[in-house]
């Protein structure tokens, strides 16, 4: 069922970025689509590597992200996204991603959208897998980000995360299980006046909320403060706000570098032009630069872990209590009997229960 909902979900967005970009066009009465250059095998936006880590909470993450340009012209273009994440409880996540930036005629606008195959080792040695969806509509002042996550693996069964409680009529048994979740989220940020003249700073809020078939559902809100004191650094500060009591709080950055892979085989830096990127002060970036942003989206497949919310029934029990003066005796945990005698003649004794 997941997987059939994915692939439409994916296509609504490709659909609604192909919508936008045709409405930029139409606003523009100088340009049409039929003078629109076609996209073609060029290096206006170069290809890029960024390497950094996220910690806090009790876990750190190491990731690279590469941005690498297929096909592009003055207007757009569409790129291959593959990205790796290593922690440090030895899981491990791969994403593989494809991606289109539309940026309007007036430079004022950049249209995106991105569909994700992502694939993950927990720490219990479970493969999980999801394909997820998102578009993105990148201004000089305003940011806005929404992505869909759909799993194709079911949830694990771990025997280790089982928990037991005495219930009603006996023993419950609440299942461990290691369970993917399927969900969203979305981000509105802004550019901060003043500040971002010497670094680039911008504030994110948004929340997000995960559905689950065997724990209760997860949702919370997210803030986001993202600095940028040159073009080849920045710096991430993430806090969680979850609707179930608890904050995760996390930090980090990553560096950006110019990569040219066919510099390789010419014996040349393959970083080349890196330098340029480390100038301070130099205020905020046009749209055209912005073209090669990483795609903000979850670094994670998002799971729980533990036992689920629903138990069942380990073992029947008659439970006796000599204290129970209520006057009620049925054998259950609120209206023990309170003489074993009445147990050893109950009903359900003769059915497998046991005495408790």
């Amino acid at each position: 069922m997941k997987e059939r909902r994915a692939l439409p979900v994916a296509l609504l967005v490709f659909a609604l970025l192909a919508v936008g970009t045709l409405h930029a066009h139409a606003a523009d009465p100088d340009r049409s689509l039929h003078t629109a250059p076609r996209m073609a095998f060029l290096d206006h936006w170069r290809a890029i590597l960024r390497t950094g880590f996220m910690a806090g909470s009790g876990y750190a993450t190491g990731y690279t992200d590469y941005f690498l340009p297929l096909l592009q012209n003055d207007r757009g273009v569409f790129f291959f996204t593959p990205k790796a994440s290593f922690t440090d409880d030895d899981s491990n996540e791969q994403n593989i991603g494809l991606g289109y930036r539309y940026l309007n005629y007036a430079e004022s606008l950049i249209l995106g959208g991105n569909v994700f195959f992502d694939t993950r080792r927990s720490v219990y040695g479970n493969r999980f897998n999801q394909v997820g969806a998102g578009v993105e509509f990148l201004t000089k002042w305003i940011d806005a980000r929404v992505n869909g996550y759909f799993p194709t693996t079911d949830e694990k069964r771990i025997a280790a995360q089982d928990t037991y409680a005495l219930g009603r009529d006996g023993l419950l048994r609440y299942d461990g299980f290691e369970e993917p979740l399927s969900g969203l989220d979305y981000e509105l940020g802004i550019l901060i006046p003043g500040l971002s003249n010497i670094m680039e700073t911008r504030f994110y809020a948004g929340g997000y909320r995960y559905d689950s078939r065997k724990f209760d559902d997860v949702t919370g809100e997210r803030l986001r403060l993202e600095i940028m004191p040159t073009r080849f650094m920045t710096l991430e500060m993430k806090a969680d706000i979850g609707h179930d009591g608890h904050t995760h709080c996390s930090y980090g950055g990553f560096v950006t570098l110019p990569f040219d892979i066919g510099n390789i085989f010419r014996l040349k830096n393959p970083f080349e032009g890196w330098g340029e990127m480390v100038g301070f002060g130099r205020g905020p970036r046009e749209l055209t630069e912005r073209m090669t942003d990483r795609v903000v989206r979850d670094l994670d497949i998002v799971r729980k872990v533990g036992p689920e919310v629903n138990p069942r029934l380990e073992q029947g029990l008659i439970y006796v209590d000599n204290t129970n003066t209520s006057g009620i005796e049925d054998g259950t945990l609120d209206h023990p009997y309170n003489t074993l005698a009445e147990a050893l003649t109950a009903p359900d004794y003769g059915t497998g229960a046991w005495i408790y």
